[in-house]
């Protein structure tokens, strides 16, 4: 039967029950005689902040570590002088700490988190503008499963090498480090400030040296000295204090990590296992 009280020009298709598209889904859809659509409101954008409990002179050499490499290099330095707190909202995401040595002085920046997050190219902007270093080393992790052995490189049997990304202003590299090369697998805060150290309207000046260090994971398995030597031509006084530390970075302060298309490696004892799928090369 016909119901004479539902007008066809009215009433929406039989198939928006069954077979809806995306866009009434998402309430932009509209029916003549049903309602206004629903309107999707944007979200708002997280609020970066910077507390500066002392202000770091302009000047210094800096450098961010983010993640795992961010906590090793607090351990093994000894870091406890913070000058400064980052703050996503209400969050704090990461701090600052001060070194003073017969080196000179120089700022060491650690973010918790190493991984894409919505606020990240903001933080890293933010950060360049409220640290005026002379020249800046970022430093992250790799998995060594993501790259395939080269035959002009050391042997299969060596320690992963600590990869060198130089962005602009640096020499040789250290007999320590190879070139970073193929695949280009860097993320998050460190990704958005060798972009913007690329860009035209970069708050770095263009002759600021920067430099990418990706070290070897399990971390357990770093030899200090490489790091040291790594470490030392821009930032001598971190490097002295981690070779004056003898504090250890053991299996059980390794973190589980991830490698892309290898599934998750979980460390267990001296050797490592893979769970699930993780991704695919990109």
């Amino acid at each position: 039967m016909n119901d004479p009280t539902l007008s066809p020009f009215s009433a929406p298709p039989p198939r928006y029950l069954v077979e809806s598209d995306s866009s009434d889904e998402e309430g932009h859809g509209e029916y003549p005689g049903i309602g206004p659509s629903s309107s999707r409101q944007a979200p708002s954008e997280p609020i970066i902040s910077i507390d500066l409990v002392v202000g770091p002179e302009e000047g210094l050499n800096a450098v961010l570590a983010v993640g795992q490499a961010g906590r090793y290099i607090v351990k093994k330095a000894g870091l406890t002088q913070v000058i400064l707190r980052l703050k996503v909202d209400k969050t704090e995401v990461g701090r600052g700490y001060y070194i003073e040595g017969k080196e000179g002085k120089e700022v060491v920046v650690v973010f918790d988190t190493e991984g894409d997050k919505e606020w990240s190219f903001a933080a890293g902007e933010k950060l360049l503008h409220a640290i005026k270093a002379k020249s800046w080393t970022l430093v992250t992790t790799y998995a060594p499963q993501l790259y395939i052995h080269s035959s002009s490189s050391s042997s299969e049997t060596d320690d992963p090498p600590i990869r060198c990304l130089v962005q602009q202003g640096r020499g040789s590299l250290p007999d320590t480090t190879e070139p970073y090369r193929s695949p280009n697998y860097v993320t998050g805060v460190v990704a958005a400030i060798v972009s913007l150290a690329a860009h035209p309207a970069s708050p770095l000046e263009p002759s600021t040296p920067i430099q990418t260090l990706l070290l070897p994971l399990p971390l357990s398995s770093l030899p200090r000295q490489s790091l040291q030597s790594a470490l030392s031509p821009s930032l001598p006084a971190l490097s002295s204090r981690i070779a004056a530390s003898n504090t250890q970075w053991t299996e059980d302060n390794d973190e589980a990590f991830t490698s892309f298309g290898q599934g998750r490696i979980v460390n267990n004892g001296r050797s490592a296992r893979t769970e699930d799928g993780a991704g695919m090369y990109m």
